[in-house]
């Protein structure tokens, strides 16, 4: 039998051989500050989904009905006239769901914004923009009173315009988001750096 002394050597040994592999096989979560999020997200995306149900189901009764029945000329153009829109409806909800911003979130380490918008199905799509691509909205002291009171904020961020509801539960820190609307850091390196006018 091996002695108590070597047991617990070896014990020891192979307790600090799993902790240095669990400690290497964690890999840490960027940190990112999320300035704006929309509050009704989780309705948002339901009713998407609905949308798009509804959408189908109306191309799914629709092209049967076609088929079945002994469609004149007349009867067939509005059915084509319908299912026309029902397309339409579908594209400018695709566009529409890609250009309203539900979430807006500032990634330090790679000095970046991440713009989250939802697809036509309600999805999350993530994008990440270098914060150089960003133009300024407001002027650099600031939004005045009339911009300040804005329903509907554009977002430029290179040849993309994001839409920004202006509510106080969707902003969850104001001060960054003006600053990132006049084309500023939206958090100050220190207490000389870019920005300092911005109230």
């Amino acid at each position: 039998l091996m002695p108590a002394r070597v047991l617990r050597q070896c014990w020891v040994q192979s307790r600090n051989i799993v902790m240095q592999i669990s400690q290497q096989s964690v890999v840490p979560t960027a940190r990112k500050d999320v300035i704006y999020r929309f509050a009704y997200v989780r309705s948002m995306r339901m009713i998407l989904r609905m949308k798009v149900l509804q959408l189908g189901g109306g191309m799914g009764v629709l092209l049967p009905i076609t088929g079945i029945l002994n469609t004149s000329a007349t009867e067939l153009g509005i059915l084509a006239g319908v299912a026309s829109g029902t397309v339409a409806v579908g594209c400018s909800l695709s566009w529409y769901c890609q250009r309203f911003v539900q979430e807006l979130s500032w990634h330090p380490t790679k000095q970046s914004l991440r713009v989250s918008t939802l697809t036509m199905w309600g999805h999350r799509r993530d994008r990440d923009f270098a914060f150089s691509n960003l133009s300024p909205t407001y002027a650099p002291t600031g939004p005045d009173t009339a911009e300040a009171r804005r329903a509907l904020v554009p977002l430029h961020i290179g040849e993309t315009t994001f839409m920004l509801i202006n509510h106080p539960l969707n902003i969850r820190d104001r001060r960054a988001l003006e600053r990132c609307l006049c084309g500023l850091p939206p958090y100050k390196a220190g207490p000389n750096s870019i920005g300092t006018q911005l109230r």
